[in-house]
């Protein structure tokens, strides 16, 4: 299992300005530092992002990185809240194992917030959100829901 992670090898401010890599962390209420950021890393506990300011994607209490059981991820809503940093979100994808489960269309605006049922999907091994952005680079991808 490897944790989602974003980097730019680009050098100088009109790059980074073009290519604007993040990394959303879940820290679990810790202070910021070095030890809890490496902890949060290793768990997988991740959103890897380019261009998205904000990003928070869980199943219940689970975020990205955990271990969810599959019964209780069948009977689990998945929530997604994102805001990207110009224009819109153009599209939403979330994958279980190789399939695409559920896909929309952005709604015209630079933020989202999603509540999916699981109920009735095809899960299968792990759950992976992806969010598009102004093009595809600018994408916001979470590290997988592994389902056991």
């Amino acid at each position: 299992r490897l944790a989602l992670m974003n980097s730019v090898d680009f050098y100088g401010p009109r790059r980074a300005l073009d290519n604007p890599a993040v990394n959303f962390l879940y820290l679990n209420g810790e202070e910021p530092s070095r030890d809890s950021v490496v902890q949060a890393i290793k768990a997988g506990h991740t959103i890897a992002a380019c261009g998205f300011t904000e990003a928070d994607i869980c199943i219940g209490s689970y975020i990205p990185g955990d271990e969810v059981p599959m019964d209780e991820a069948k009977k689990s809503v998945l929530s997604i809240q994102a805001k990207v940093m110009r224009h819109d979100i153009r599209k939403v994808r979330v994958y279980s194992g190789a399939n695409l489960i559920y896909s929309a269309e952005g709604n015209g605006s630079d933020s989202i917030c999603l509540d999916i049922p699981l109920t009735g999907l095809p899960l299968e091994k792990y759950i992976r959100v992806e969010l598009e952005g102004l093009n595809q680079h600018w994408i916001c991808n979470s590290t997988p829901f592994y389902l056991k």
